[in-house]
């Protein structure tokens, strides 16, 4: 089914972005792990993401991460609700709250309503590891605006938490 989505198999997709994934996340990057996470979504043609919604982003990623060798999972339930995307990498548990944007205008407020939730449902309390929670928001503009399609991560930017209450 990969191979149909993207022309391409696991080893080639994670031979292509697992070293540059690993060295952002070593390097909390988040710009490179954005442009990296935007070429992910550049595999799969436009026709297989035009009606994605929020949870077919999840579910590649989840698929994508898998295949490069992260510990993954998609609605984490933790006791003040469920965050969209969680996964383990260089000793960090990355927890990854996902909005969409119709268009660039409304990235901003996006960017923002992913990081109250991670506030608010305290997704960055961690006992167990180091936890870093990420606002993510991908930008999902369809032909039928008139404008250019497209589809890419627009933002991905790390939400500062505090964990006193």
């Amino acid at each position: 089914m990969l191979t149909s989505l993207t022309n391409k198999d696991g080893l080639t997709l994670r031979s292509a972005y697992k070293d540059a994934i690993n060295a952002a996340l070593r390097s909390a990057d988040f710009t490179t792990l954005k442009h990296e996470f935007s070429k992910l979504l550049n595999e799969l043609s436009y026709e297989s993401t035009a009606m994605f919604t929020e949870a077919g982003f999840r579910n590649i990623y989840k698929i994508m991460l898998q295949i490069l060798g992260f510990y993954v999972w998609t609605e984490y339930q933790t006791a003040m609700g469920r965050c969209d995307l969680c996964f383990e990498g260089q000793g960090r548990l990355y927890v990854i709250e996902l909005k969409i944007a119709p268009d660039r205008s409304k990235v901003p407020e996006c960017l923002q309503q992913a990081a109250t939730q991670i506030r608010k449902k305290k997704y960055a309390v961690s006992l167990q590891q180091p936890l870093t929670a990420l606002a993510m928001v991908i930008i999902n503009q369809s032909k039928k605006t008139g404008t250019n399609a497209q589809v890419r991560v627009a933002e991905l930017q790390p939400v500062s938490c505090s964990t006193g209450n």
